[in-house]
């Protein structure tokens, strides 16, 4: 094949196919469905549902509809009366070529570029940018107790909204989650809590509504370092770490050790923790069992309780990376969008 994959063995009580082999062993472009009588599927295939103007940079859900990000304009994603994908464009422009990540809650939808601007999208589909002073741009966003939080993307103190108003960041609405003096990455809502991952730890914030401030929870902080975005497998949240400036690996929070095999740190390990820090993690459910995937510079790593690379042949051959991403569920159907073209699935 010209390229060495790293072998990643398959899940416990599994025999490989004698007529394929290498194929089966390594657990390529395959999951495990579980049940009475496990079996090996093929992974979540795309249909293609045709163009949206250009590159997908980011999705979400709002208001009963998918909006996507495009190159530099925002579409709004609905269903037909026949089921058909039907694609409006808002008329908004949404600044420079970055990835955006996209949050809601009950009367607005925030879109925030990574280490760029940020918009605001009302009801009736009207975009309005974030021009207060005291909001910076950031690598990672989140929606909870009725505001927008964001980690600043050159790791300064997290910083939120006002109440019910993604457009007002007052100056006095941030904190820091610092057990040691490390860096603020990502964070993601937990129950009712933020969890914030630094460079070095994790810490786990409560927000005070009487005094508008998020208190650190005692002896809830992780000395793992985090990586890559903190995203849900069903109830628990997983995530590439690092523990002690060591090698990478990857976490469940709540649990002191890895859930990734030496198999698949072997994998990690040929990049950088900066080289991963912005990588695009997608986290869904399919046929009803929880699915990750991280995006890797090389290939896409799966978990479903076990791990697999997902890889898009080419002539048969595995090079190229699996183009399913930024995926979202309407109606019972998982969109994705390409980073690379302008194609909608």
């Amino acid at each position: 094949m010209g390229f060495i994959l790293n072998e990643i063995p398959l899940p416990t009580g599994l025999k490989g196919d004698s007529l394929t082999p290498k194929q089966i062993e390594l657990v390529v472009n395959a999951y495990l469905e579980r049940g009475a009588r496990p079996t090996l599927s093929p992974r979540p295939g795309i249909e293609s549902r045709g163009d949206i103007y250009g590159r997908c940079r980011g999705q979400g859900f709002f208001n009963g509809a998918v909006y996507r990000v495009s190159a530099d304009k925002l579409f709004k994603i609905t269903l037909s009366a026949l089921g058909e994908l039907v694609f409006t464009d808002t008329g908004a422009v949404i600044t420079g070529s970055n990835d955006c990540k996209l949050i809601a809650s009950f009367t607005e939808l925030f879109v925030m570029v990574k280490n760029g601007d940020a918009f605001v999208v009302d009801k009736s589909d009207t975009v309005t940018q974030v021009t207060s002073s005291n909001y910076q741009a950031a690598r990672d966003c989140e929606f909870v107790n009725g505001r927008a939080v964001i980690v600043p993307y050159d790791g300064d103190p997290i910083r939120w909204s006002a109440f019910g108003d993604f457009l007002t960041w007052p100056a006095e609405n941030f904190a820091d989650a610092q057990l040691l003096p490390d860096k603020n990455y990502h964070l993601i809502r937990y129950h009712n809590s933020l969890l914030v991952g630094g460079g070095d730890t994790i810490e786990q914030l409560n927000y005070d509504g009487q005094r508008n401030v998020y208190i650190k929870t005692s002896n809830a902080a992780v000395e793992h370092g985090v990586v890559s975005d903190l995203v849900r497998f069903g109830e628990r949240i997983v995530y590439i770490g690092k523990y002690n400036k060591g090698d990478l690996s990857i976490y469940m929070y709540g649990q002191e050790k890895p859930i990734s095999s030496k198999y698949v740190d072997q994998i990690l390990n040929k990049y950088t923790a900066n080289e991963l820090r912005d990588i695009q993690v997608d986290s869904f459910v399919w046929k009803g069992q929880p699915m990750v995937v991280w995006r890797l510079p090389e290939e896409s790593l799966i978990y479903y309780g076990d791990f697999g690379i997902i890889k898009t042949g080419v002539s048969g051959d595995l090079k190229g990376n699996w183009l399913g991403q930024y995926i979202v569920s309407l109606e019972g159907r998982l969109l994705c969008g390409d980073n690379v073209s302008a194609r909608a699935g």
